[in-house]
């Protein structure tokens, strides 16, 4: 029962995010905490695919 709730609700929260898509593009933070950019670490892949995502899909990346 869990399962179909969180499937539901992931179908749910990702159509929203389509149909606003065609609105205005989706806006995406970033915020490095404590680690930072540059030590080939998980933050590296993280902005990396947020890198790709934005030149994809054209979301707007905020860094903080």
């Amino acid at each position: 029962m869990k399962y179909l709730l969180r499937t539901v609700f992931l179908v749910l929260i990702t159509t929203m995010a389509l149909a606003n898509s065609a609105e205005k593009p989706l806006t995406v933070g970033f915020l490095t905490g404590t680690g930072n950019l540059g030590d080939q670490g998980f933050i590296d892949m993280a902005y990396a695919g947020l890198i790709k995502a934005q030149q994809k899909y054209g979301i707007r990346l905020v860094l903080e």
